[in-house]
């Protein structure tokens, strides 16, 4: 038995959910710190390995990224029904500022949804994907969404902020004073 017949388990990161999802995210890191409340979602629609339309959460109170990626499709002369839809996010199932991406996605057909993560404050999209017959998963990149969505994701789950800090200090510790003289 040689090399040609030894099979080699694809790397989940090269996967076409895995491609498609990536490009989500990257849409996603977009609209990071413009969003708030929201988490900045991207949405990649694809067909037969080819991207149709994709969007993504631009502010509080605009278009969601599934309703953007269903816009885009249709913009560019497209369908997005049968499509495959890629999100950062599971998508939203309540009314808010705008309406549950998950009744844009019945009605513009498609037939799977693929979230990266849950949304954990609203756990349905499951359920309503199901009624209407679009084929769910989760999980895809889950630790790049995951990482991404963080701030949000310490509000809903912790309560509290997540926060970054930067400061330059020496190689033993100290911070210099603003001019840049020791004060040590």
């Amino acid at each position: 038995m040689g090399a040609a017949n030894t099979i080699v388990p694809a790397d989940p990161g090269t996967t076409p959910d895995a491609m498609h999802m990536r490009r989500a995210l990257r849409l996603a890191s977009l609209s990071l710190g413009m969003t708030w409340p929201n988490p900045g979602v991207g949405c990649v629609l694809v067909r037969d390995g080819r991207v149709i339309g994709e969007g993504r959460h631009r502010a509080c109170g605009e278009q969601h990224a599934e309703v953007a990626a269903i816009a885009d499709c249709r913009a560019r002369g497209g369908d997005p029904a049968g499509a495959t839809a890629y999100v950062t996010l599971a998508p939203c199932t309540r009314q808010g500022r705008q309406p549950p991406c998950v009744t844009a996605l019945r009605e513009a057909r498609v037939a799977r949804v693929v979230a990266a993560i849950a949304d954990p404050v609203q756990d349905d999209a499951r359920r309503l994907l199901a009624e209407a017959g679009i084929a769910y998963d989760v999980g895809c990149m889950r630790a790049s969404a995951a990482a991404l969505h963080g701030g949000f994701l310490s509000r809903v789950l912790d309560g509290r902020p997540r926060l970054t800090g930067k400061w330059a200090m020496t190689l033993d510790g100290a911070i210099a004073a603003a001019g840049g003289d020791a004060q040590w």
